[in-house]
């Protein structure tokens, strides 16, 4: 069993003012609370409160509402969210909230937390927190926790959509990318594309006062956390079904996947399948290690029996664009139970990008689009040449060997 900590600010706590949750408690009680059931305490950390709340609401933070959504006994969630806090608060250097949840003398968290989920840049856009300051109060952070062998998963936080924080949004994201790279973090968990779109499209994750989510929205940000924590070997879930795709490093890379028996489209804020959807783009995220391998892994919704079709694109602006788009893979996978029994049928369409079952990269002897040739090797291989649309301009050429099954990188 995974232990994770959830640090952060109200939209790691829970926005009260929309929790529908049955784990709710009293709502009419300060911002503050203690997950019950089968979730964890949350006391508050904040000195104005000083003292733990005897009577205090429930509410579900996104980081805690992924247990829903990943096989029972995978993780636990501490979450030590605070209303309205900016990165100072959380520093070594200010406030100093990290050390105080560590230290204080009531709910003594685990000694063998594993990971600490960090979301703080919401609130400091509206200060004006500048970029070298909000990554050397991060930093602390990392640091604290990194002392007692707690791998921190910075978060590209949550839009808030109540004035123009752009560049400070960039320059924080930016700060992420750095300190990852810096103290070999697992790569970021990015809340803040998919908020971003939905207020600008469907809207319906955020409450009046466009800032704090609502009860879809937290919903909406665990589904994609759990998926997270899956596609980056955090947790195990056998009923994950993993898209995977290679090609050229630091591009951005989604797909869509149509269910072939009724032509429906996964819907990328939800996880459901649906006659017609305003986004249906799932993102795919770079292997920090492995440049140029991108994937996910889908667990947000039990899908039906039967083949799905997957394309991959590479996105050229700024938004998603299957129509202008470049096609870099595409293919099908049989899903029997909600678990992927057949590996996906690979079309390799630009340069290595690749499609696959995860562990598998298979070449499947196949026409596409009329323009695949083969030629028979005095040595027992094939030459494979996939044509431009004239017919004569070889695009790609690369090695197949029919005995081991094996390829040579196409060229």
């Amino acid at each position: 069993m995974v232990k994770i900590l959830a640090i952060g600010h109200s939209i790691v706590m829970g926005d009260e003012d929309n929790i529908d949750s049955p784990y709710r408690a009293d709502s009419s009680t300060a911002p503050h609370i203690p997950e019950g059931g089968w979730r964890y305490q949350n006391f508050q950390v904040a000195p104005r409160w000083g003292q733990r709340n005897q009577n205090p609401a429930e509410g579900v933070g996104w980081a805690v509402r992924a247990l829903d959504y990943l096989p029972a006994g995978s993780i636990q969630v501490w979450n030590e969210g605070v209303s309205g806090v900016v990165s100072y608060d959380w520093a070594t250097t200010g406030n100093d909230f990290i050390g105080q949840i560590f230290t204080r003398g009531f709910e003594q968290l685990p000694a063998d937390l594993a990971y600490a989920v960090y979301a703080i840049y919401a609130n400091d856009a509206p200060a004006s927190v500048t970029k070298a300051n909000w990554k050397a109060r991060v930093e602390t952070v990392i640091q604290y926790l990194d002392a007692r062998n707690i791998k921190t998963i910075l978060v590209k936080d949550w839009h808030r959509g109540d004035g123009d924080y752009s560049s400070y949004y960039a320059n924080y994201n930016a700060a992420v990318d750095e300190l990852i790279a810096a103290y070999g973090l697992p790569p970021a968990f990015d809340m803040y594309t998919a908020s971003l779109d939905n207020f600008n499209g469907a809207k319906d994750w955020y409450s009046v006062d466009n800032v704090h989510p609502v009860v879809a929205g937290h919903q909406g940000v665990a589904k994609l956390f759990a998926n997270y924590l899956v596609t980056n070997h955090i947790v195990a879930d056998s009923t994950a079904k993993r898209i995977i795709a290679h090609g050229e490093t630091g591009a951005v890379v989604y797909c869509t996947v149509t269910r072939e028996a009724d032509g429906y489209i996964l819907d990328g804020y939800s996880g459901e399948f649906a006659a017609s959807s305003d986004y249906p783009y799932t993102f795919l995220q770079e292997h920090p290690t492995i440049k140029g391998r991108y994937e996910i892994a889908e667990t947000r919704t039990a899908w039906n029996d039967g083949k799905y079709v997957v394309t991959v694109y590479k996105q050229a602006g700024a938004d998603p664009a299957p129509v202008s788009d470049a096609v870099i893979a595409s293919g099908e996978m049989k899903v029997e139970n909600d678990i992927e029994v057949e590996e996906i049928t690979l079309s390799e369409i630009e340069g290595s990008a690749v499609l696959a079952k995860e562990g598998t990269i298979a070449f499947i002897e196949k026409w596409v689009l009329n323009r695949l040739s083969i030629t028979v090797n005095g040595d027992g291989t094939e030459t494979v040449r996939l044509y431009d649309n004239d017919g004569s301009t070889v695009l790609k050429t690369w090695t197949w060997d029919p005995a081991t099954k094996t390829r040579a990188m196409a060229v």
